[in-house]
């Protein structure tokens, strides 16, 4: 279960720093077409439930799908910017 736990985590924490690397470099992310925040908006409105626990796996379960687009753009941050966002993903 921990391990589990761990994945949904990180999978999470990678979804905050794409959305708050959004909005300190909003014109870059956004000409570079890797902007999330709009998408992670649409997909929590999707996955809400009742129960908290509930709706933090249903958001999950979609952007960690190989499909997900939100997935898709926070893996290519360094790729579409080496000068400026693969510096602070990996710095």
């Amino acid at each position: 279960m921990g391990k589990c736990i761990n994945l949904i985590a990180k999978e999470l924490e990678d979804i905050i720093d794409g959305m708050v690397i959004e909005l300190y470099f909003s014109e870059k992310v956004k000409a570079k077409k890797v902007n999330i925040i709009e998408l992670v908006e649409k997909e929590l409105a999707k996955a809400e439930s009742k129960d908290t626990a509930e709706s933090i796996y249903n958001f999950y379960k979609s952007v960690s799908h190989p499909d997900s687009e939100i997935r898709d753009r926070i893996l290519s941050f360094a790729i579409v910017s080496p000068d400026i966002l693969k510096p602070i993903l990996h710095g």
